[in-house]
């Protein structure tokens, strides 16, 4: 697809077993690439199915099928990856493509964000030059956490919300709908590699499976971003809420908060060599 002579967008979204959903998304993603085209705003999306066992990759097929997305491009994993090699799949294709002035963002799959939040974000960026990025943060009106959910949701979002250097704090622990200009991107996704060795190292476990979004805005911080946390709306009902899950994202944000901070003392003692 040739992209518009204006500014662009990059947005990748990572999917797993949300058959229900991609219908959904896919129009949302079109509404939004109407939207931009009137602009003179090119779009690209990109949509990863991590080795889903639903029948996603083939629902994603089908609906290409159906109707030209002549913005999108699917990949398949043949096995599940994983969260957060997607995100790192994603950010270095959109940066692959990406020139001074583009945007780039990403977004989850399975209705907790939507697609068409990203135009009221785009004109966030645009009336306000001096930020770098913004960060979603879910509310669903209908719903009502348990204390281990609000626990996770108030306490560890805000923390990381200071660690990001954010302007306000986020509603869940690691937010997944993000839209950064590109040019903040390239240090930060480069170190990426360097750290994940250096994790494990340390740690002497497998790089957790969550918590990537959040590696990303702390790497982001590191290298002076100024970012805005927005609240979104959801298109889905809140999933994927168990207690499990919360806590397992709320350790790996956790481990991510202490061996960031000794990665970026490293790097800048090496630096300063």
């Amino acid at each position: 697809m040739t992209m518009a002579a204006g500014p662009n967008v990059w947005l990748f979204c990572p999917a797993r077993n949300v058959w229900g959903s991609v219908p959904r998304l896919l129009r949302e993603f079109h509404d939004l690439s109407v939207l931009l085209r009137i602009r003179g705003i090119g779009l690209k999306v990109l949509v990863i199915d991590d080795g889903s066992t639903d029948g996603t990759g083939e629902e994603l097929g089908r609906l290409v099928q159906e109707a030209p997305y002549p913005f999108l491009v699917l990949r398949r994993n043949a096995q599940g990856l994983g969260n957060a090699t997607n995100i790192v799949a994603g950010y270095r294709w959109a940066l692959e493509g990406a020139r001074p002035g583009d945007l780039v963002g990403c977004c989850d799959a399975d209705g907790e964000h939507s697609p068409r939040a990203f135009m009221y974000h785009i004109d966030w960026l645009a009336e306000h030059p001096k930020f770098t990025g913004v960060v979603g943060s879910i509310v669903y009106p209908p719903h009502v956490g348990n204390h281990v959910d609000r626990s996770m949701m108030h306490f560890v979002g805000g923390v990381q919300a200071g660690k990001a250097a954010a302007d306000g704090p986020f509603y869940i622990q690691s937010p997944g709908f993000q839209l950064h200009r590109v040019e903040s991107l390239d240090a930060a996704i480069a170190l990426l590699p360097a750290y994940r060795s250096f994790f494990e190292e340390q740690v002497g476990t497998e790089f957790p499976r969550w918590g990537m979004h959040g590696v990303i805005l702390y790497l982001l911080a590191a290298f002076g971003a100024r970012l805005h946390a927005a609240y979104l709306e959801c298109f889905g009902e809140a999933p994927n809420r168990d207690a499990d899950k919360l806590a397992a994202q709320a350790l790996a944000g956790l481990l991510h908060h202490k061996w960031l901070s000794e990665f970026i003392d490293a790097q800048g003692r090496r630096t300063a060599r």
